[in-house]
């Protein structure tokens, strides 16, 4: 949808479009960017990115997945294993293997792998600090893949981040840059032991309270035992952390043992609740 209305565009002097046409063009280019976020690592944050991003792209979306954890699992299941964009630039290296995609039915999902792999981001952005045109290099290609335009944008966060990380503000502040109207939605994904939901709820408020870039939109209690009394039970959870957050919308995703064992893109079955996620996003993004 995003290549076509810029097709559309871009050629619209010459089609002699009505400026009627046009107007209503342009209220559908609106993109929405998704950060997943989480308190803890091992509740499925880059597990959710990938599965999100897979049904965005199956129900015909343009979608980047932006891969801003430094442990890059989620780019790597995407065929990206190399340094990254960051790494690469700090080595004065030919910055490749940072940026693929892939089609599915009328959808293209795509991945950008923003740091190297492990502590390494640390010395790496200590450099980048110390100099101007690094950080100018580093916007420049980061630029050149937004300006591919797309419909989502879902990134893929390290644990409790918040907007003063490093992981978070070059990367944010060059997209803002860029989309300065941008919608950011905010989800947050937990495992379903009451302390780590406690600890999501505080994450929450604490995170939404400092924010003034985007809104919380959803919990997703993850990885929950696939039993009827175990569901109901986390469902109550869910509408007490809801309740207490005042987000707006929450989902219980069962454990799947074979995402555990997930090697490629391919092997990954969208869950209906998933599904039912990318779906609800579609429906926001046009109002």
């Amino acid at each position: 949808m995003a290549l076509l209305i810029t097709i559309i565009q871009s050629y619209s002097e010459e089609l002699d479009l009505p400026q009627s046409f046009l107007k209503c063009i342009n209220r559908q280019v609106k993109e929405m960017r998704i950060s997943i976020v989480g308190v803890k690592g091992g509740s499925g944050k880059s597990t959710i990115s990938l599965l999100l991003s897979k049904a965005l792209a199956e129900q015909g979306e343009n979608v980047l997945l932006v891969d801003r954890d430094p442990l890059g699992w989620s780019s790597r299941i995407l065929g990206l294993k190399g340094d990254g964009l960051v790494k690469s630039v700090v080595e004065g290296k030919e910055p490749k293997d940072f940026y693929a995609e892939k089609n599915y039915n009328l959808g293209k999902l795509s991945v950008i792998k923003f740091f190297g792999e492990g502590p390494r981001f640390y010395t790496d952005m200590s450099i980048v600090h110390r100099s101007q045109p690094l950080m100018n290099k580093i916007e420049e290609l980061y630029t050149q893949i937004l300006k591919k335009k797309f419909d989502f944008y879902v990134v893929d966060n390290p644990s409790y981040v918040d907007f003063n990380d490093e992981v978070v503000k070059h990367e944010l502040s060059i997209f803002l840059k860029n989309f300065p109207d941008e919608e950011i939605l905010r989800i947050y994904v937990t495992d379903p032991s009451e302390p780590s939901i406690a600890a999501t709820v505080d994450y929450v408020k604490k995170l939404e309270s400092q924010s003034n870039v985007g809104k919380g939109y959803c919990v997703i209690i993850n990885l929950v035992p696939p039993y009827p009394e175990d569901i109901d039970k986390v469902k109550i959870s869910l509408n007490e952390a809801l309740e207490e957050t005042k987000l707006p919308k929450g989902f219980v995703l069962p454990f799947i043992e074979k995402l555990f064992q997930l090697t490629e893109i391919e092997d990954l079955e969208v869950p209906e609740e998933v599904k039912e996620l990318a779906r609800q996003l579609k429906d926001l993004k046009r109002k």
